[in-house]
């Protein structure tokens, strides 16, 4: 990232953390299952995990070069800049390094990042994460930049904190202070999540803390930025008791480095890895005075280059041999060198990629984790077509095969494998709902799996549900994903070939055409069944009713059938049709966001309508926001029409006609707020009665967003070429939205011209 200091020109920072007493630095190996903490400062009550990436990068110390890349924006792409230097170079790299990053986008997505994480310590990787993360003085999200002409406490990852903000940071107890363990206590979630699966982080807060533009670096106040770099340190080990991390302590090249290096050090015990950003920010690239100043800093610790944007090449590497590992930084990689330039340096003798890496200790057997290439292969003859299967593809019978709950539904379901009374059932897998609004989805971990040759076969498994809370009434879904929201979306357990009703205390078996699975109508995200990657989840009623709910599984697994394969049916509704749906009788890809616990989306019975989406609020300052997973392109219904049903069920007070809708291409671009009586028949809301309600497309581009005339950073009028949520509808934004109630139907665009 490049930082001319003080000027905000600045790309994302990448923040490791690690905990210091996690890894000793004085050692270079460490017999498995014993630890030795460099650090005095913050014990942790846990048996540390032992430290084998800082015990590794100290074994190669002098004699080879690490090399990996980092993973910024999206959370959603974890693994991008990871694969496309795979793919280019034909070798896997040997750092993998991601973010938790700030955006509201980015914050949802926290959780993908993490699994990308688990996965690539699977893989042999060394894992960096880093945290870019929002000031206290507001929530997870906030934008990159200061509003225009504001300097203090700006909600922004380059806001100032005033000295009194930063005393109340600094002080136990103080509302800021608090604020920022709570944003810790998030962090360390996930961390613990991974943590259990051995998984160790080289965790990197307050990136480049001497680049004064951020938040948590304040001008001429160094002794801030160190205190708080101690402040997180202690507490994640001490209070949070993380016993994976390793801390990497990282400052940018410029040409105070020398005094820098002094007056922003947190003190030799709180970090175990010293690194620097070298983006020849001082004019003198990768001078060999800079790399004494760091080597004579680290005083024996491992260094390393955090973040380049332009290589080094294997000449400089030889003569600064202590370097333990270079990242680069994402697209910058492939802006700032020839791919001649990138390849030659990965195939240095001097550099480690993930081929010429062991495994670590925790996963060098069968379950170390080996993934092909993207995009390679060195065959120039297709493959031949695979044989349909004559054996079952089992999920589950009697133990774990590759599949298992999903690590992000493991705080409101717990999993386990139980004796049943039944003695011919053997080991039955068992589902307790501890919490409300999750899925049991037994999830493939690093790759999807190609169930084609089940085409023609059946979706088989055994059920006894256990307990069902009231308000189910029999109510239960299973589908069958390929990341979502490809997948089937949600299908009535009911519908099953023998049509069999759930029944509480018995073992039922169920039983689904993969061909009928394959062919639900989920708008464009209908089921691939070439990349599963969920063969089954299931669940009762998706919504607050579901704790307590528990329930057996047994014999989960796909029988294949005897014709050739079936191809998926095609979508009754694409996008470039006449008329496309974002809702028609079934939740397909727009949906509420999947954090939003303000509001409770269900799919009611219409007895005109057949199925409607209902929306119920339940807090306020919120919207009803469907969305997708990415962008589409609207641009077809251009001179067309966004139209809809809606019936208001209920309304507080002063709200009854007070109500919203706006289109949105990521906030904050987005058409802005529009009065729903600015409708083109300018109906106007009443209760308890179905209305429709239509507006021209072209209205809707050409609405001034007064996100834009307020100065509020990237925002902009509509782009109906990338629409993120293709209707938002709420009542009057503030205090007053609790209570509120609504259903929608027939949510959809229609080109111009087209008459339904």
């Amino acid at each position: 990232m490049i930082n001319i200091k003080p000027l905000a020109i600045a790309v994302a920072t990448s923040l490791a953390l690690a905990a210091c007493g996690s890894d000793d630095v004085s050692i270079t190996t460490t017999t498995h299952g014993e630890s030795k903490s460099s650090s005095s400062a913050a014990p942790s009550a846990e048996p540390l995990l032992v430290p084998e990436m800082l015990n590794y990068l100290n074994s190669i110390k002098g004699e080879k070069t690490v090399i990996g890349i980092h993973n910024r924006e999206p959370n959603a792409e974890p693994g991008l800049q990871t694969d496309k230097m795979a793919k280019l170079v034909g070798k896997w790299p040997s750092l993998w390094s991601g973010d938790f990053l700030f955006s509201g986008e980015d914050v949802d997505n926290r959780l993908n990042m993490i699994f990308e994480a688990q996965k690539r310590w699977r893989q042999g990787m060394l894992v960096q994460v880093m945290a870019h993360v929002c000031p206290p003085t507001t929530g997870e999200s906030c934008a990159w930049e200061n509003q225009s002409g504001q300097t203090e406490n700006i909600a922004s990852i380059q806001g100032n904190l005033s000295d009194a903000e930063w005393s109340s940071l600094l002080t136990d107890g103080e509302p800021l202070n608090l604020a920022w363990k709570k944003r810790l206590d998030n962090m360390a979630f996930l961390l613990k999540m991974i943590s259990d699966d051995g998984v160790r982080v080289l965790f990197r807060p307050f990136h480049e803390m001497n680049q004064t533009i951020f938040w948590w670096s304040k001008e001429g106040s160094p002794e801030y930025t160190a205190s708080l770099y101690r402040l997180t340190h202690d507490y994640l080990v001490q209070e949070q008791e993380l016993t994976n991390l390793t801390f990497v302590w990282n400052l940018q090249d410029f040409a105070t480095l020398a005094e820098d290096l002094d007056a922003y050090d947190p003190g030799p015990e709180y970090y175990d890895i010293l690194t620097l950003d070298n983006y020849n920010t001082d004019g003198t690239g990768f001078s060999q005075e800079k790399y004494d100043l760091m080597v004579a800093k680290a005083n024996g610790k491992p260094i390393a280059l955090g973040e380049v944007n332009k290589l080094p090449t294997a000449e400089i590497l030889e003569q600064q041999p202590l370097w333990t590992f270079i990242m680069t930084w994402a697209e910058e990689t492939f802006e700032k060198n020839t791919d001649a330039e990138i390849i030659a340096l990965y195939n240095s003798p001097r550099i480690v990629t993930l081929d010429e890496k062991a495994p670590w200790s925790n996963y060098d057997g069968d379950d170390h984790l080996i993934l092909e290439i993207p995009g390679g292969g060195t065959g120039t003859e297709p493959d031949p077509e695979p044989a349909l299967p004559t054996e079952p593809f089992i999920v589950f019978e009697d133990d774990f095969t590759q599949f298992r709950l999903k690590a992000g539904s493991v705080s409101k379901i717990t999993e386990s494998i139980v004796d049943d009374e039944d003695t011919t059932k053997g080991k039955v897998l068992n589902y307790k709902y501890t919490g409300a609004e999750a899925t049991v989805e037994l999830i493939t971990e690093g790759s999807s799996v190609d169930l084609s040759g089940y085409s023609t076969g059946t979706l088989e498994f055994d059920l006894k549900i256990i307990n069902e809370p009231a308000n189910i009434d029999g109510n239960w879904s299973i589908k069958v994903d390929c990341g979502w929201p490809c997948g089937t979306g949600d299908v009535p357990i009911k519908d099953n070939i023998d049509g069999i009703a759930p029944t509480v205390g018995e073992w039922q078996t169920y039983k689904f055409n993969v061909k009928d699975l394959i062919a639900k109508d989920n708008g464009n995200d209908s089921l691939d069944i070439t990349k599963v990657t969920s063969p089954l989840v299931i669940f009762p009623a998706y919504g607050p009713n579901q704790i307590g709910a528990e329930f057996r599984l047994d014999n989960v697994k796909y029988i294949p059938g005897t014709d050739e394969p079936s191809t998926p049916a095609p979508s009754t509704s694409e996008l470039g049709d006449d008329v496309f749906f974002v809702f028609d009788d079934a939740i397909k890809r727009w949906k509420l966001k999947a954090d939003n616990n303000k509001i409770v989306e269900t799919v009611e019975s219409d007895t005109d309508r057949g199925d409607v989406l209902q929306h119920e609020y339940i807090e306020n300052q919120t919207t009803s926001e469907l969305l997708g997973t990415s962008n589409i392109d609207l641009s077809a219904y251009i001179g067309g029409q966004l139209k809809f049903d809606l019936k208001i069920i209920e309304a507080p007070a002063g709200l009854e006609d007070s109500w919203f809708i706006k289109v949105d291409c990521q906030w904050p671009c987005t058409t802005g707020d529009i009065n729903l009586q600015d409708n083109v028949d300018m109906t106007v809301p009443e209760l308890d009665q179905w209305q429709s309600y239509t507006f021209n497309v072209d209205d809707l581009i050409a609405h001034e967003n007064s996100e834009v005339a307020n100065g509020t950073a990237n925002a902009s009028n509509l782009d109906i070429t990338k629409v993120s949520s293709p209707l938002v509808i709420l009542p009057a934004w503030g205090d007053s939205q609790k209570g509120s109630k609504f259903q929608l139907d027939n949510i959809r665009y229609v080109k111009a011209g087209v008459t339904e």
